[in-house]
């Protein structure tokens, strides 16, 4: 199984998020609803590593 996140040198590092929800399900549905599931998957990914989505300062979205 792959790491969600990393800790390095003071930052988190995020592997790349997918529209799953905690079971690993895919969730179906427009292109907003999933975007919401991946940022809330990020934030309590996030908040595991002692940060937040206030602290981001990269964002990369690859849309398929």
């Amino acid at each position: 199984m792959q790491s969600q996140a990393i800790k390095a040198g003071g930052q988190v590092w995020l592997s790349g998020q997918i529209p799953a929800d905690a079971q690993g399900n895919l969730i179906k549905g427009s292109t907003v609803e999933k975007t919401k599931v991946i940022i809330q998957n990020t934030e309590a990914i996030l908040k595991e590593a002692g940060s937040g989505l206030g602290r981001v300062v990269k964002v990369v979205v690859r849309a398929l």
